[in-house]
């Protein structure tokens, strides 16, 4: 058993958030330590196993592709539109199917 839930996992989680319509909310990141001085080469292994620079280009994204209401053109917002819009400060969509605010006028 590792301390993180497993690549499955996640992809089942974020393939669930994007089948609820939040797509446009989601960004997709690695930040795992492939070097901490702490931990032996065992100990990195065992706790994070298979992990390399590439590991969701050629674990994630593949697994997260093979779930249902995922795309290429789901993978491409997750990756390219999404980012672009945060780091160019645009505000996300709405979720689908969630209805605007309603303020009142007075």
């Amino acid at each position: 058993m590792t301390p993180f839930a497993s690549d499955e996992q996640r992809n089942a989680t974020l393939a669930a958030l994007v089948r609820a319509g939040h797509t446009a909310q989601l960004l997709v990141s690695q930040d795992h330590p492939v070097h901490i001085d702490y931990l032996t080469v065992e100990q990195r292994e065992r706790i994070y196993p298979g992990w390399s620079y590439v590991h969701l280009f050629e674990r994630v994204l593949p697994l997260l592709l093979k779930e249902p209401g995922v795309d290429e053109e789901t993978v491409h917002t997750l990756l390219v539109d999404n980012p672009r819009r945060l780091l160019s400060r645009i505000a996300a969509p709405r979720p689908s199917g969630e209805r605007p605010e309603v303020r009142d006028a007075a």
